[in-house]
């Protein structure tokens, strides 16, 4: 009834500030991190996966939306890293954005390896599974209509924050 309604908006500004700490700590803590070698390592995962994925016939979708998807959020990574010391309001702008571009991207990763035990699976003799067949399904139409976001998320990481303080705070 409408007290789950209410303590349900109660929740969502928490959520939003959770959003923006966790995504400060990504930008600002994470990504630096061995001098941004951890978010290296992992790139190249998803990098390689995509090249695995990109040779497969059926699954080729899959493989060139990561391999943008990983692109983009390498073009991001680099740029937010190289402005952390430097143009710090730069970075902070771009963080929940980053965030959310990683979060595409991950998501992508892991429902192509998914995608991609569901084809090793069915190709075994006597294996016809119409919840495999749904596991590549679903990783294609995330490769079509979900990866292809993050072009966009990228481009606007990448602007900057002079629009954030375009207008003085006295006019807010």
């Amino acid at each position: 009834g409408a007290a789950q309604h209410w303590r349900d908006v109660r929740i969502a500004p928490i959520y939003e500030g959770t959003n923006g700490i966790q995504a400060a700590d990504l930008v600002f803590r994470k990504l630096p991190l061995e001098g941004g070698q951890v978010v290296d390592r992992f790139l190249k995962q998803i990098e390689d996966l995509a090249s695995e994925l990109a040779s497969d016939e059926t699954l080729s979708p899959i493989g060139q939306g990561l391999d943008e998807g990983a692109a983009q959020l390498r073009k991001s990574a680099m740029w937010l890293g190289g402005r952390l010391a430097t143009e710090p309001n730069d970075a902070a702008a771009g963080a929940t954005l980053f965030m959310r571009l990683a979060g595409v991207v991950i998501g992508g990763f892991y429902l192509g390896k998914s995608a991609q035990i569901a084809k090793r699976i069915l190709s075994e003799p006597n294996q016809s599974s119409d919840f495999m067949q749904d596991k590549i399904v679903t990783a294609l139409f995330y490769a079509e209509q979900i990866l292809p976001t993050v072009t966009g998320l990228s481009q606007a990481i990448t602007r900057g924050a002079d629009r954030f303080y375009a207008i003085p705070n006295d006019r807010l």
